[in-house]
Protein backbone atom coordinates (compact mmCIF):
# COMPACT_ATOMS: atom_id res chain seq x y z
CA UNK A 1 0.00 0.00 0.00
CA UNK A 2 1.54 3.24 -1.18
CA UNK A 3 -1.30 5.93 -0.83
CA UNK A 4 -5.24 5.87 0.57
CA UNK A 5 -7.85 8.32 -0.62
CA UNK A 6 -11.62 9.17 -0.41
CA UNK A 7 -12.19 6.82 -3.17
CA UNK A 8 -9.71 3.99 -3.03
CA UNK A 9 -6.64 3.06 -1.95
CA UNK A 10 -3.09 2.99 -4.48
CA UNK A 11 -0.75 -0.52 -4.46
CA UNK A 12 2.76 -0.44 -6.53
CA UNK A 13 2.98 -3.99 -8.26
CA UNK A 14 5.46 -5.54 -10.60
CA UNK A 15 4.59 -6.73 -13.65
CA UNK A 16 4.53 -10.27 -14.84
CA UNK A 17 5.10 -11.55 -18.06
CA UNK A 18 2.92 -14.40 -19.48
CA UNK A 19 4.99 -17.15 -17.63
CA UNK A 20 4.50 -15.02 -14.17
CA UNK A 21 8.11 -14.02 -14.34
CA UNK A 22 9.04 -10.26 -13.21
CA UNK A 23 9.54 -7.90 -16.13
CA UNK A 24 10.74 -5.52 -13.63
CA UNK A 25 8.39 -3.26 -14.70
CA UNK A 26 6.74 -1.45 -11.93
CA UNK A 27 3.05 0.02 -11.73
CA UNK A 28 0.18 1.92 -9.55
CA UNK A 29 -2.69 0.39 -9.14
CA UNK A 30 -5.67 2.03 -7.52
CA UNK A 31 -8.76 0.65 -6.35
CA UNK A 32 -11.74 2.18 -6.69
CA UNK A 33 -14.76 1.55 -4.09
CA UNK A 34 -18.21 2.55 -4.03
CA UNK A 35 -17.80 2.10 0.08
CA UNK A 36 -20.87 3.45 2.13
CA UNK A 37 -19.85 6.08 4.48
CA UNK A 38 -20.78 6.16 8.00
CA UNK A 39 -23.64 7.92 7.82
CA UNK A 40 -25.82 6.09 4.49
CA UNK A 41 -24.30 6.89 1.27
CA UNK A 42 -26.31 6.36 -2.45
CA UNK A 43 -23.61 3.33 -3.38
CA UNK A 44 -24.95 3.53 -6.97
CA UNK A 45 -24.40 7.88 -7.10
CA UNK A 46 -20.67 6.43 -5.70
CA UNK A 47 -20.29 3.86 -8.16
CA UNK A 48 -21.02 6.47 -11.00
CA UNK A 49 -18.56 8.62 -9.63
CA UNK A 50 -16.05 5.53 -10.18
CA UNK A 51 -17.48 5.21 -13.68
CA UNK A 52 -16.48 8.59 -14.07
CA UNK A 53 -13.22 9.04 -12.71
CA UNK A 54 -11.89 5.21 -14.60
CA UNK A 55 -13.09 7.03 -17.91
CA UNK A 56 -11.91 10.53 -17.15
CA UNK A 57 -8.37 9.00 -15.84
CA UNK A 58 -8.50 6.35 -19.21
CA UNK A 59 -9.25 9.56 -21.42
CA UNK A 60 -6.43 12.23 -20.45
CA UNK A 61 -3.74 9.63 -19.38
CA UNK A 62 -2.30 9.67 -22.94
CA UNK A 63 0.20 12.89 -22.55
CA UNK A 64 3.78 13.60 -20.56
CA UNK A 65 2.44 15.42 -18.00
CA UNK A 66 -0.93 12.97 -16.68
CA UNK A 67 -0.45 9.87 -15.05
CA UNK A 68 -0.58 6.93 -18.11
CA UNK A 69 -3.32 4.45 -17.41
CA UNK A 70 -2.51 1.47 -18.82
CA UNK A 71 -5.94 -0.44 -17.80
CA UNK A 72 -9.20 -0.28 -16.53
CA UNK A 73 -9.72 -3.81 -14.28
CA UNK A 74 -13.17 -5.25 -12.86
CA UNK A 75 -12.64 -8.04 -10.38
CA UNK A 76 -14.05 -10.77 -12.29
CA UNK A 77 -14.71 -12.66 -9.02
CA UNK A 78 -16.59 -9.43 -7.15
CA UNK A 79 -14.74 -9.88 -4.40
CA UNK A 80 -13.84 -6.20 -3.82
CA UNK A 81 -12.64 -4.74 -1.22
CA UNK A 82 -12.49 -8.24 1.19
CA UNK A 83 -15.45 -6.90 3.38
CA UNK A 84 -17.81 -9.86 1.87
CA UNK A 85 -20.38 -9.75 -0.40
CA UNK A 86 -22.29 -6.87 -0.94
CA UNK A 87 -23.07 -3.97 -3.80
CA UNK A 88 -19.72 -2.16 -1.78
CA UNK A 89 -17.66 -5.15 -2.66
CA UNK A 90 -19.21 -6.20 -6.18
CA UNK A 91 -18.62 -2.18 -7.81
CA UNK A 92 -15.27 -2.39 -7.36
CA UNK A 93 -12.99 -0.38 -10.36
CA UNK A 94 -9.15 -1.27 -10.85
CA UNK A 95 -6.93 1.30 -12.68
CA UNK A 96 -3.11 0.08 -13.39
CA UNK A 97 -1.21 3.26 -14.32
CA UNK A 98 2.48 3.96 -15.19
CA UNK A 99 4.20 4.01 -11.56
CA UNK A 100 6.17 7.32 -10.46
CA UNK A 101 9.04 6.67 -7.97
CA UNK A 102 9.45 10.47 -7.12
CA UNK A 103 6.64 10.70 -4.72
CA UNK A 104 3.81 13.70 -4.52
CA UNK A 105 5.12 17.35 -5.30
CA UNK A 106 3.89 17.79 -1.32
CA UNK A 107 6.30 15.45 -0.17
CA UNK A 108 9.22 16.88 -2.65
CA UNK A 109 8.73 20.36 -1.13
CA UNK A 110 7.88 19.42 2.27
CA UNK A 111 11.74 17.64 2.35
CA UNK A 112 12.64 20.54 -0.08
CA UNK A 113 13.86 18.00 -2.45
CA UNK A 114 12.73 20.22 -4.92
CA UNK A 115 14.81 22.83 -3.95
CA UNK A 116 18.54 21.06 -3.92
CA UNK A 117 21.17 22.42 -5.81
CA UNK A 118 22.82 25.39 -7.21
CA UNK A 119 20.11 28.66 -7.10
CA UNK A 120 20.40 28.84 -11.06
CA UNK A 121 19.58 25.19 -11.52
CA UNK A 122 16.95 25.18 -9.00
CA UNK A 123 15.28 27.85 -10.74
CA UNK A 124 15.39 26.16 -13.93
CA UNK A 125 13.62 23.16 -12.73
CA UNK A 126 11.18 24.87 -10.90
CA UNK A 127 10.45 27.22 -14.22
CA UNK A 128 10.29 23.59 -15.95
CA UNK A 129 7.81 21.99 -13.23
CA UNK A 130 6.21 24.75 -13.46
CA UNK A 131 5.66 24.19 -17.01
CA UNK A 132 4.73 20.54 -16.70
CA UNK A 133 2.12 21.59 -14.99
CA UNK A 134 0.06 23.83 -17.70
CA UNK A 135 0.98 21.31 -20.39
CA UNK A 136 -0.37 18.85 -18.59
CA UNK A 137 -4.00 21.09 -17.47
CA UNK A 138 -4.25 22.51 -21.31
CA UNK A 139 -4.13 18.67 -22.05
CA UNK A 140 -6.74 17.77 -19.59
CA UNK A 141 -8.80 20.98 -20.58
CA UNK A 142 -8.73 19.81 -24.41
CA UNK A 143 -9.64 16.47 -23.36
CA UNK A 144 -12.66 18.23 -22.62
CA UNK A 145 -12.49 17.58 -18.23
CA UNK A 146 -11.63 20.03 -15.59
CA UNK A 147 -9.73 18.11 -13.19
CA UNK A 148 -11.19 20.04 -10.34
CA UNK A 149 -8.97 19.00 -7.08
CA UNK A 150 -5.47 20.29 -8.33
CA UNK A 151 -3.07 20.35 -5.44
CA UNK A 152 0.77 19.38 -4.51
CA UNK A 153 -0.34 16.27 -2.96
CA UNK A 154 -2.10 15.26 -6.48
CA UNK A 155 0.76 16.14 -8.65
CA UNK A 156 3.80 13.02 -8.72
CA UNK A 157 7.14 14.18 -9.43
CA UNK A 158 10.25 12.29 -10.68
CA UNK A 159 13.20 14.51 -9.99
CA UNK A 160 15.54 11.95 -10.90
CA UNK A 161 14.89 12.41 -14.88
CA UNK A 162 17.07 15.49 -16.26
CA UNK A 163 14.80 18.93 -15.53
CA UNK A 164 12.41 16.76 -12.98
CA UNK A 165 8.95 15.13 -14.50
CA UNK A 166 5.73 16.21 -13.09
CA UNK A 167 2.60 14.87 -13.79
CA UNK A 168 -1.50 15.34 -12.96
CA UNK A 169 -2.84 12.23 -11.15
CA UNK A 170 -6.19 11.57 -9.04
CA UNK A 171 -9.00 12.11 -11.17
CA UNK A 172 -11.41 11.44 -8.68
CA UNK A 173 -13.39 14.75 -8.48
CA UNK A 174 -13.27 15.23 -12.15
CA UNK A 175 -16.01 15.94 -14.30
CA UNK A 176 -16.55 15.16 -17.86
CA UNK A 177 -17.39 19.19 -19.13
CA UNK A 178 -19.91 20.96 -21.26
CA UNK A 179 -19.52 23.94 -23.52
CA UNK A 180 -21.57 27.39 -22.44
CA UNK A 181 -21.89 30.68 -23.69
CA UNK A 182 -21.50 32.83 -20.91
CA UNK A 183 -19.52 32.89 -17.98
CA UNK A 184 -22.23 31.70 -14.75
CA UNK A 185 -19.97 33.88 -12.15
CA UNK A 186 -19.79 37.40 -14.16
CA UNK A 187 -22.32 36.81 -17.22
CA UNK A 188 -19.32 37.79 -19.69
CA UNK A 189 -20.45 35.98 -23.21
CA UNK A 190 -17.90 32.68 -24.24
CA UNK A 191 -18.65 31.97 -27.65
CA UNK A 192 -15.80 31.18 -30.49
CA UNK A 193 -16.25 33.23 -33.97
CA UNK A 194 -18.94 31.06 -35.49
CA UNK A 195 -21.14 31.74 -32.18
CA UNK A 196 -20.95 28.46 -30.72
CA UNK A 197 -20.36 28.05 -26.70
CA UNK A 198 -16.69 27.79 -26.18
CA UNK A 199 -16.23 27.88 -22.28
CA UNK A 200 -15.60 24.45 -20.22
CA UNK A 201 -18.05 24.21 -17.41
CA UNK A 202 -18.94 20.90 -15.38
CA UNK A 203 -20.58 20.17 -12.02
CA UNK A 204 -18.14 20.54 -8.76
CA UNK A 205 -18.82 18.31 -5.90
CA UNK A 206 -16.78 19.64 -3.32
CA UNK A 207 -12.76 19.61 -3.11
CA UNK A 208 -10.03 20.40 -0.78
CA UNK A 209 -10.92 23.97 0.65
CA UNK A 210 -7.66 24.84 1.32
CA UNK A 211 -7.52 25.45 -2.25
CA UNK A 212 -11.40 26.44 -3.10
CA UNK A 213 -11.53 29.14 -5.40
CA UNK A 214 -13.12 32.88 -4.37
CA UNK A 215 -16.43 31.39 -6.14
CA UNK A 216 -16.03 27.93 -4.67
CA UNK A 217 -15.58 29.39 -1.26
CA UNK A 218 -18.63 31.62 -1.82
CA UNK A 219 -20.73 28.56 -2.85
CA UNK A 220 -19.59 26.04 -0.16
CA UNK A 221 -21.38 29.33 2.00
CA UNK A 222 -24.45 29.13 0.05
CA UNK A 223 -24.57 25.51 0.33
CA UNK A 224 -23.94 25.47 3.81
CA UNK A 225 -26.91 28.26 4.76
CA UNK A 226 -29.38 26.16 1.79
CA UNK A 227 -28.39 23.07 4.55
CA UNK A 228 -28.78 24.58 7.50
CA UNK A 229 -32.58 26.17 6.28
CA UNK A 230 -33.51 22.59 5.05
CA UNK A 231 -32.73 20.95 8.07
CA UNK A 232 -33.29 23.85 10.51
CA UNK A 233 -30.06 24.14 12.26
CA UNK A 234 -28.89 20.89 12.04
CA UNK A 235 -25.70 19.52 13.50
CA UNK A 236 -22.16 19.46 11.24
CA UNK A 237 -22.89 15.72 11.35
CA UNK A 238 -26.26 16.24 9.30
CA UNK A 239 -24.96 18.62 7.55
CA UNK A 240 -22.58 16.67 6.08
CA UNK A 241 -24.82 14.28 5.06
CA UNK A 242 -27.28 16.55 3.00
CA UNK A 243 -28.61 16.17 -0.39
CA UNK A 244 -25.86 15.69 -2.89
CA UNK A 245 -24.46 18.15 -5.46
CA UNK A 246 -26.71 17.75 -8.11
CA UNK A 247 -29.73 18.88 -6.09
CA UNK A 248 -27.94 21.77 -5.01
CA UNK A 249 -28.30 25.42 -6.18
CA UNK A 250 -26.40 27.17 -8.72
CA UNK A 251 -24.53 31.11 -8.34
CA UNK A 252 -25.68 33.71 -10.83
CA UNK A 253 -24.41 37.17 -10.76
CA UNK A 254 -25.75 39.47 -8.40
CA UNK A 255 -26.49 42.89 -8.92
CA UNK A 256 -24.42 44.32 -6.34
CA UNK A 257 -21.47 42.55 -7.80
CA UNK A 258 -21.23 39.66 -5.46
CA UNK A 259 -22.89 36.02 -5.72
CA UNK A 260 -26.39 34.20 -4.78
CA UNK A 261 -27.76 30.96 -5.33
CA UNK A 262 -30.00 30.53 -8.25
CA UNK A 263 -32.73 27.71 -7.10
CA UNK A 264 -33.16 24.48 -9.37
CA UNK A 265 -30.17 24.65 -11.86
CA UNK A 266 -26.85 22.93 -11.46
CA UNK A 267 -24.05 24.85 -9.98
CA UNK A 268 -20.75 24.36 -12.34
CA UNK A 269 -17.13 25.36 -12.20
CA UNK A 270 -15.41 26.56 -15.18
CA UNK A 271 -11.36 26.49 -15.49
CA UNK A 272 -11.21 30.08 -14.34
CA UNK A 273 -12.94 29.06 -11.14
CA UNK A 274 -11.58 26.16 -10.41
CA UNK A 275 -8.89 24.33 -12.32
CA UNK A 276 -6.61 28.15 -13.40
CA UNK A 277 -7.07 29.32 -9.62
CA UNK A 278 -6.04 26.02 -8.05
CA UNK A 279 -2.75 25.56 -10.49
CA UNK A 280 -1.86 29.16 -9.16
CA UNK A 281 -2.35 28.49 -5.54
CA UNK A 282 0.16 25.24 -6.27
CA UNK A 283 2.85 27.79 -7.88
CA UNK A 284 2.72 29.99 -5.48
CA UNK A 285 2.94 27.37 -2.59
CA UNK A 286 6.14 25.78 -4.84
CA UNK A 287 7.84 29.05 -5.23
CA UNK A 288 7.21 30.47 -1.19
CA UNK A 289 9.02 26.97 -0.85
CA UNK A 290 5.21 25.57 1.32
CA UNK A 291 3.97 29.08 2.14
CA UNK A 292 0.30 28.62 1.52
CA UNK A 293 -2.49 31.30 1.17
CA UNK A 294 -5.82 31.75 2.47
CA UNK A 295 -8.15 29.82 0.85
CA UNK A 296 -10.79 31.76 -1.14
CA UNK A 297 -8.50 35.08 -1.19
CA UNK A 298 -9.12 36.91 -4.13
Amino acid sequence: LIGRGAMGDVFLVDGLDDSGRATGERFALKALRARPREHGDDVARRERQLCTEAAIALTCGKHANTTAVRRILVPSDGSGDGAGAGPAASSELLVLSDYCAGGSLAHAIRSRAVYEGEARAVAARLRDVIGQLYEGLQHIHRCGCLHQDLKPDNLVIDLAVAGARLRIGDFGLSRFARRIAADPFTGVPCVDSRGAPALLAATWEGGTPLYFSPEQTRLRAALLDAARSEYGGASTCALATAPAASAAPALEPAAAGGLRPRDGELHVMTPASSDLWQAALVVAELLGEGARWRAGAP
